[in-house]
C-alpha cells in the first residue's frame, strides 16, 4: 500500500488538482480568470495596431490582403520606317565677282553671268540669310557674315564660340574679297581664305554702300636700313590707313578702295617712305550668261635699295608710279566659259638727284605694257575646272636706255594651261599652271628672253584652325642694265597660318627668289623667312607683331647683305 500510494503522489500537480472536487462558484470563477488572462495576453499585440486612444475592447478588423499585381508585356513601340538619305540640295546661287551662277532648265545651278533674281537678295530685309546666300558684298543687318553650316565633331572639347569662330566659311559668303584681277592668278580669294579671322568687321551702312576703315600704328627695328654688306641699324614708326567702299546693289557691283603707308626713321630721315594705293572695280550685269568687269588703279611706291636699275649708294630714292586700267569680259557656254581681258600698265619713275652728279633721268625707265589675252575654261565639278590661256604684250620705253643708247621695246607671248580649284571652295581654292612664255624686243642686238612659266596661287583649308597657303610666279621684267634685254625672275612661296586659341593667331612662311639677267652674267637670289603674331583684343582691336629675315646675295662683286626687321603694332577696325 505504501508503494501505490507513492506513486499516486508521484503524479503531476495538475492531475491531483483536476481529482479535486469544484464547487459551482469555483467554477465560475475559474472561467473568468481564465478569460481575463487570455485577454491580458492578447491586448498588447491588438493594441500595437490600434490607435492609442482606443481601448482594448475595440479591435478593429485586420485590413484585407492586397493582391500581388500581375506583369504584363508592354507592346514594343512602333518604329519609324527607315528612309534612305537625301541627296545634298543644290547651293543657292551666290552673287560672285569671278564665278557666277545661272539656272539650267532642269533647275539645277550653273555657272555663268547672274541675272537680277540671281543676285537679288531673299524676300525681308535687305542681307537677311533666310535659307540663301547673301550677296556677296552686301552685310546683314548687324554686318556679321551667315553663319557657317559645317557641324562641330562630338569629340571637340572647345567652347562653342571657339568653335564658330574658326569653323569653315560657306562658299561665296565672303564681303571681303573682290576678284577682279590683271591676270586671275592675283586673285584675292585664295588670299582671303588663308587669312581666317574670328571677327569679321562690320563697317559703316552708307546709303546702298558700306564703308570698312581700318588704321594700323607700328615701330620697328631694322638692322640694315640701307640694305648694303656695311649694315646700319635704325628705328622707325610708320602709320598705315585704308578703307574700303563696297556697293549693296541687287544688280551689278561696285568697290572703291584706298589705302598708304607713311614711313618715318629715327636717324635715316632719307629713308622716309609716303605711299598710297587707290583702285575702282566694278561689274556689269550684262545677260544671264554675260558681265563686264572693269578696274581702274594707281600705285605711288618708293623704289627699293636693293634694285640694280636704282641709282648708286647715297642718291635719293626714286617714287615708281604705276597705273592701271583692265577690262574683262566673261561669257558663259553650259560648261564652257569664256574670258576676253585686256590690260594698259603705265609705269613712270620720278627724276632723282645725286650730290656730286645733280639730277638723274629715269626717263628710260617709264614703261608702258598693253596686254591682251584670251582664256578658255572647262567645268568638270564646280570646284575644279581646267584651262588654257594665250596672252600677247607690247612694251614700250620712255627713252633709249642710258648704259649703252639701245631702245629695250619688246614684244612677248605667253602659253598656259592648269587646273583651277574656284574662288568660293571651302577647303581649296586657286590655281596652278604651267606654260611656255617668249620676249623677244625689237632691237636685233638685245637677245630674246624664253623659258618655262609657272605660276600658282593655293590655299588648303588644312582643318578650321590651319590653313596653307602656296604661291609661284615666273615672268620676264625689264632692265637698263648694260647688254641685257631683260631679267626672267621665278618666285616661291609657302606659308602656314594657325590659330592657337580664339583670338591668338600665327603667320610663319618662307619665300624664295631667282633673278636672273639676260646678257649680262648677273644672277640674284634672295630667302626670306617670316614669323608674325595676331592678338585679337576683340572684334575693332588688335595687337601685332612680326620678325622678318632677309638673306639676298648676288654674282657681283657685292657680297649681298642681311637684314633683321622685328616689329609691333596695333590695328583697329570698324
Amino acid at each position: 500500500m505504501r508503494a501505490s500510494e507513492d506513486l499516486r503522489w508521484a503524479k503531476p500537480r495538475w492531475h491531483r488538482l483536476t481529482r479535486t472536487p469544484i464547487s459551482c462558484h469555483q467554477h465560475k470563477n475559474t472561467i473568468v480568470y481564465i478569460v481575463v488572462g487570455f485577454v491580458v495576453c492578447v491586448a498588447p499585440t491588438q493594441s500595437g495596431a490600434q490607435s492609442p486612444w482606443d481601448s482594448l475592447t475595440r479591435i478593429e478588423a485586420p485590413p484585407q490582403a492586397r493582391p500581388a499585381p500581375t506583369l504584363r508585356r508592354l507592346r514594343p513601340l512602333p518604329r519609324a520606317p527607315l528612309s534612305p538619305p537625301r541627296a545634298a540640295e543644290p547651293a543657292a546661287p551666290v552673287a560672285d565677282w569671278n564665278r557666277t551662277t545661272t539656272t539650267r532648265d532642269d533647275g539645277s545651278h550653273r555657272l555663268g553671268a547672274p541675272s537680277p533674281l540671281d543676285l537679288a537678295p531673299p524676300p525681308g530685309r535687305l542681307g537677311a540669310d533666310n535659307g540663301r546666300a547673301p550677296l556677296l558684298n552686301a552685310p546683314d543687318s548687324t554686318g556679321r557674315t551667315s553663319t557657317p553650316r559645317n557641324t562641330p565633331a562630338r569629340s571637340d572639347a572647345r567652347p562653342p564660340e571657339d568653335r564658330e569662330a574658326f569653323a569653315l566659311p560657306s562658299a561665296g559668303v565672303d564681303r571681303q574679297a573682290f576678284d577682279i584681277e590683271v591676270s586671275p592668278v592675283l586673285s584675292e580669294r585664295p588670299r582671303q581664305l588663308f587669312r581666317f579671322q574670328p571677327y569679321e568687321p562690320t563697317g559703316i551702312r552708307v546709303g546702298s554702300f558700306t564703308v570698312l576703315p581700318e588704321i594700323e600704328f607700328a615701330a620697328f627695328t631694322d638692322s640694315n636700313v640701307l640694305q648694303e654688306s656695311s649694315a646700319r641699324a635704325d628705328e622707325a614708326i610708320e602709320v598705315l590707313p585704308s578703307v574700303r567702299i563696297v556697293s549693296n546693289w541687287r544688280v551689278h557691283a561696285l568697290e572703291v578702295r584706298a589705302s598708304g603707308a607713311a614711313t618715318r626713321f629715327h636717324q635715316l630721315s632719307s629713308e622716309d617712305e609716303d605711299n598710297y594705293d587707290i583702285a575702282i572695280r566694278g561689274r556689269i550685269d550684262v545677260r544671264r550668261r554675260t558681265n563686264i568687269e572693269a578696274m581702274v588703279s594707281r600705285s605711288v611706291s618708293t623704289e627699293s635699295r636693293s634694285d640694280l636699275d636704282a641709282g648708286p649708294a647715297g642718291t635719293e630714292r626714286a617714287d615708281v608710279t604705276t597705273d592701271t586700267v583692265a577690262v574683262t569680259l566673261n561669257q558663259r557656254f553650259n560648261r564652257l566659259a569664256l574670258q576676253l581681258r585686256g590690260a594698259v600698265v603705265d609705269e613712270r619713275v620720278s627724276d632723282t638727284s645725286d650730290p656730286t652728279t645733280g639730277l638723274i633721268s629715269n626717263a628710260d625707265r617709264d614703261e608702258r605694257e598693253d596686254e591682251v589675252a584670251i582664256r578658255a575654261t572647262w567645268e568638270f565639278k564646280p570646284a575644279l575646272f581646267v584651262f588654257a590661256e594665250a596672252a600677247i604684250n607690247w612694251r614700250t620705253y620712255g627713252a633709249p636706255a642710258a648704259s649703252d643708247g639701245l631702245r629695250r621695246d619688246s614684244q612677248g607671248e605667253r602659253l598656259r594651261t592648269g587646273l583651277s580649284f574656284g574662288s568660293t571652295g571651302q577647303f581649296l581654292r586657286g590655281e596652278i599652271s604651267v606654260g611656255f612664255g617668249r620676249q623677244r624686243p625689237d632691237d636685233s642686238r638685245l637677245a630674246s628672253i624664253d623659258g618655262i612659266l609657272v605660276d600658282a596661287n593655293l590655299t588648303w583649308r588644312i582643318n578650321g584652325l590651319t590653313s596653307a597657303s602656296f604661291n609661284a610666279t615666273t615672268d620676264f621684267e625689264g632692265t637698263t642694265i648694260a647688254g641685257s634685254s631683260g631679267s626672267k625672275r621665278h618666285l616661291v612661296g609657302l606659308a602656314l597660318r594657325h590659330a592657337f586659341r580664339r583670338n591668338v593667331i600665327t603667320t610663319a612662311g618662307v619665300s624664295y627668289e631667282v633673278t636672273e639677267f639676260e646678257g649680262a652674267g648677273i644672277r640674284e637670289r634672295e630667302f626670306t623667312a617670316t614669323v608674325a603674331l595676331e592678338y585679337l583684343l576683340n572684334r575693332y582691336a588688335a595687337m601685332l607683331g612680326s620678325y622678318e629675315f632677309i638673306d639676298y646675295r648676288t654674282s657681283e662683286d657685292d657680297p649681298g647683305y642681311n637684314d633683321h626687321k622685328l616689329r609691333f603694332g596695333m590695328r583697329f577696325r570698324r
